[in-house]
């Protein structure tokens, strides 16, 4: 008479093993590097346009690989990143995230940079601009290179930086660097747009068991 109750039992854990799983089928990548990085200096910041993937819906985190030895030497630097959309030729509208200041010291050939966003909501398709803008000191960055020569290794966005700022981010001439990408990654989820059965599963499984466990005290009695 324990039979169903066991199965029931097995259903729900095995449901519950799988819900992780399904919900981690969904992250997407925006990942622009290549096998070669070369050294860019900004005053006062950089960055890289980026247009959401199809069905993403949040962006989790972000990366800028930055350098401070060899020919990349730089002084130390205090610095903000932040998201905005893009309408192709400048940020618009509000500040949609700002990591806060940070510093960094000559240390290392590159190190990635990364900035946890929030779960940031963002639209699938849409524009964004990510900006690292430095407060004070030189940031050195990396660019996505091949044979020595930058390349546009993202077909979704492109390197650029800002000049004659009334502000951060304020009254920006924005300069696009054509046939170019920095070293950039993102990382997005969708989980809005996929099917999710496990939930259902669960319950499932729940009132299986309840109705096994009933099953079992009616014979007793």
């Amino acid at each position: 008479m324990f039979s169903i109750f066991r199965r029931s039992v097995l259903a729900f854990f095995v449901c519950i093993s799988f819900f992780p799983v399904l919900r981690g089928l969904d992250a997407q990548v925006i990942d622009t590097r290549t096998a070669e990085r070369r050294g860019v200096v900004s005053t006062p910041g950089f960055g890289q346009t980026f247009t959401v993937p199809d069905g993403a819906t949040t962006l989790l985190h972000f990366s800028f690989f930055l350098a401070t030895s060899g020919n990349m030497t730089a002084s130390m630097s205090t610095y903000e990143a932040f998201i905005m959309q893009w309408n192709g030729t400048a940020a618009v509208g509000d500040v949609l995230y700002s990591s806060g200041e940070r510093t960094a010291s000559p240390c290392c050939p590159v190190w990635e940079e990364n900035f946890l966003t929030g779960n940031l909501p963002v639209t699938a398709g849409t524009q964004y601009v990510a900006v690292v803008w430095s407060y004070s000191g030189n940031l050195v960055h990396s660019a996505a290179a091949l044979d020595g020569d930058y390349v546009n290794s993202y077909s979704g966005g492109s390197s650029l930086f800002p000049h004659s700022c009334e502000d951060v981010l304020i009254g920006c001439g924005w300069v696009t660097q054509a046939g170019q990408d920095k070293e950039f990654v993102a990382t997005f989820t969708s989980v809005a747009t996929v099917p999710e059965p496990a939930p259902f599963a669960l319950f499932a499984a729940g009132g299986l068991v309840a109705f096994a466990a009933r099953r079992i005290r009616l014979r007793q009695t």
